[in-house]
């Protein structure tokens, strides 16, 4: 079993390896369970295997039962938020839907199967903190509105452990909870406050990251600004998407902008390519020439399709608030605005729409079902009463 060796995959391997040895008690001045900018959740995950073997080849095994469990867990959350949020749970929808969930069902699993299968086999963090967070809005909407006191710190207590597994999900965890007093706690804020004080003291295990790296850096954030500085310059114009490719040899390279555009013009470009793209594998083969041409250069009238097709998406996203779910709509606009801010501020890389895509199709899949339902209804003749005794 050889995992890919390129892109992030051999540092992920190398400072987990240098933290298992600090684990074991190693002097050596390399073990130690830092990265700059890895978060130590991602660190000790994939230093697991390294607990136990030195075999290369076993530790490639087990890191892929962690991945594929991970995966099936993932799936598990997927059906779990489907089946809640298209009312199976409560018998809402018509007899002959709510006896039918096997499509909708089946299609998530396709799809979720088809976003993550380039995440694997490779050492990455996606997977991980996507699973994570998906299984925090499991208990956040099991018991309809607001969530009993437990599980609301359960749900917290994961969401930290997805920043841990990856930063990113900390502006998730930001968004949440002005989405929850906006959606679901402005009917009853006294019942709200006690789930939601729980889930915020669950989501403080995050914080452990800020204080790792302030222990060895002394920055207190999320990660080292200064190791992360480097990367600075290819999150701006005219550098839009990160390819990675490992034949003939190990290549990296970004696309680019023919032209300078406006900011906002260069946002819904990037937004735009990373949605709209899709890879079998986070690193590719052969670079093929139509999936990412070195140089991107759009017509006026694309660039200005990519803002109009941005804010569809907004608006779809928004929109979630009339389905009559709040607690979708709080998943669909955080997941939204969480990959919006990181094009606002960083390059593309298809796999930061790792999240978007799944939590599309868990919300397009609930639309469709909510529109199989109201088509029965009407459909559905009118039964006169009958007497009891004729």
């Amino acid at each position: 079993m050889d995992f890919p060796s390129i892109g992030d995959a051999p540092q992920y391997l190398e400072v987990a390896t240098g933290c298992a040895h600090f684990l074991l008690g190693s002097d050596d001045p390399g073990a130690t369970c830092y990265h700059a900018y890895r978060p130590i959740g991602i660190v000790l995950y994939y230093a697991i295997p390294l607990l136990f073997t030195n075999d290369p080849i076993l530790v490639s095994y087990i890191t892929l039962f962690q991945n594929l469990l991970f995966f099936v867990l993932l799936i598990y959350a997927g059906l779990t938020l489907l089946r809640r949020f298209s009312n199976f749970e409560n018998g809402a929808l018509p007899p002959d839907v709510q006896r039918r969930p096997l499509i909708g069902d089946v299609s998530l699993v396709i799809l979720i199967t088809l976003f993550s299968i380039g995440y694997i086999s490779v050492r990455l963090s996606d997977l991980q903190s996507l699973t994570l967070f998906l299984l925090s809005f499991c208990f956040l909407s099991a018991d309809g509105l607001n969530p009993t006191k437990g599980k609301a710190l359960v749900a917290g207590i994961l969401l930290g452990a997805s920043i841990l597994m990856k930063q990113n999900f900390a502006v998730s965890a930001v968004l949440i909870v002005p989405l929850w007093l906006a959606l679901i706690s402005r009917r009853d804020i006294k019942s709200a406050l006690p789930p939601l004080i729980c889930f915020c003291c669950g989501t403080s295990l995050g914080f452990v990251q800020i204080l790792w790296v302030y222990l060895h850096s002394g920055v207190p954030w999320l990660y080292d600004l200064r190791a992360m500085a480097v990367f600075d310059p290819a999150n701006r114009q005219p550098y839009v998407e990160l390819a990675v490719y490992m034949e003939p040899t190990p290549v990296v390279y970004f696309s680019k902008l023919a032209a300078q555009v406006p900011e906002i013009q260069y946002f819904a470009t990037k937004f735009w390519i990373g949605l709209s793209k899709f890879y079998w594998a986070v690193y590719s083969g052969q670079p093929p020439a139509d999936a990412l041409a070195p140089i991107i250069d759009y017509t006026s009238a694309e660039i200005t399709g990519t803002v109009i097709a941005f804010l569809l998406v907004a608006i779809l996203s928004f929109a979630s608030i009339a389905s009559g779910q709040p607690w979708l709509a709080v998943l669909v606009i955080t997941a939204f605005c969480s990959v919006s801010l990181s094009m606002a501020i960083a390059h593309v890389e298809n796999r930061y729409f790792y999240l978007l895509r799944v939590v599309y199709a868990i919300y397009f899949i609930v639309l469709a079902r909510s529109a199989l339902a109201r088509w029965r209804r009407r459909r559905a003749p009118v039964v006169p009463a009958v007497a009891e005794r004729q």
